[in-house]
């Protein structure tokens, strides 16, 4: 099953996209990101009877555009936007996180675009405006981050006074981000709009918060493509996990015991991966029913307002609990979040 999203099927990374040419034969490949040639490949494929007659070549697409579809995040130091257009033919139409995959039989060619992550649940149908925000808390030094498929831009405002806008000039796919710093008032809490302009336009609250101690904010790509934020308020323990390879010498006693001799045990290879175990703070039914989207991410980084470092990172769960109050015996609900930094540290 696809979506059509601007006349173009776009498929779901974890479906199997099977191309089935209407004639048999050689079938060629070509991956597309950014307007940028990817991968360009000629398959022999097994020919099989067609259902209706004839024969056809089939191809799946899955396993060879997979490694491409990876959407990142791009910061800048105050404001801006990134986009994901690879559409060949329409440049800047197409939606974010995905490839461009081109498919040329004996007989014509066939454009078609596969997701890195999208929802399970078509419920929300083709929408344009895609954040989907656990529970909207927003606090000093992070990012605000949206993203919109057919915008021209987003407006960030507090209250009804506008802090900034974020415009890329024409109709299409982007991410726009906000630095939240300076954004305190009187009072404890402040409402936040990010409203964006132009296409089918789209709007998503959100509230900054004085009296929230976090360190950690987590970044992740929702089920629905869109970029989202989670604040962490409750603990976080970090630990390091060690892997060493070694290797050995013969010892020797005439040897001094500067020379790596002297060791008949050395260290080859020592990689670090830092792994965070983070707590939420208590959730309401209405936000614990969001966090599969944080928990299910395969796009997901760490940002440490402490020191400013943004790091990738990956999800090491592999179990979601739908939480409620009622489901867990009277009991409030939270949840663990287990995730590793995406890049090992070495020491040699």
């Amino acid at each position: 099953m696809a979506i059509t999203l601007n006349g173009v099927p776009c498929y779901p990374i974890w479906k199997d996209i099977e191309f089935q040419a209407q004639t048999p034969g050689p079938v060629s490949v070509f991956v597309f990101r950014n307007n940028y040639l990817l991968m360009t490949g000629e398959l022999h494929t097994e020919s099989e009877e067609y259902a209706s007659g004839g024969l056809v070549s089939k191809v799946r697409v899955n396993e060879i555009i997979a490694p491409f579809v990876r959407p990142s995040l791009q910061l800048g130091a105050t404001s801006g936007f990134f986009n994901d257009s690879d559409d060949r033919a329409n440049p800047g139409t197409m939606p974010l996180f995905s490839v461009a995959f081109y498919i040329q039989d004996a007989t014509q060619g066939y454009y078609f675009r596969a997701f890195a992550d999208w929802s399970y649940d078509y419920g929300r149908g083709d929408i344009a405006f895609l954040p989907c925000p656990i529970d909207g808390v927003t606090v000093e030094g992070q990012y605000m981050i949206c993203t919109g498929l057919n915008g021209t831009g987003v407006t960030f405002l507090k209250g009804g006074t506008v802090l900034a806008t974020v415009a890329r000039g024409s109709a299409g796919p982007a991410t726009y981000f906000l630095k939240a710093d300076g954004i305190a008032g009187s009072g404890a809490e402040q409402a936040l709009t990010a409203t964006m302009s132009g296409g089918t336009g789209g709007s998503v609250s959100f509230k900054w918060k004085r009296d929230v101690c976090a360190r950690y904010v987590v970044y992740y790509v929702n089920a629905y493509g869109g970029w989202d934020w989670f604040v962490i308020q409750g603990k976080t323990i970090v630990s390091d996990t060690v892997k060493r390879e070694d290797y050995r010498v013969k010892w020797s006693s005439a040897l001094g015991a500067g020379n790596v001799a002297a060791r008949e045990r050395n260290i080859l290879y020592q990689g670090v991966t830092k792994h965070y175990e983070m707590h939420t703070h208590w959730l309401t039914d209405d936000e614990a029913s969001r966090m599969w989207h944080l928990t299910g991410s395969q796009s997901v980084y760490v940002h440490d307002l402490e020191t400013g470092l943004v790091m990738p990172a990956v999800m090491t769960g592999t179990k979601h609990e739908y939480k409620t109050y009622r489901n867990q015996g009277g009991k409030l609900v939270s949840y663990q979040l287990d995730m590793d930094v995406a890049i090992d540290m070495q020491r040699r």
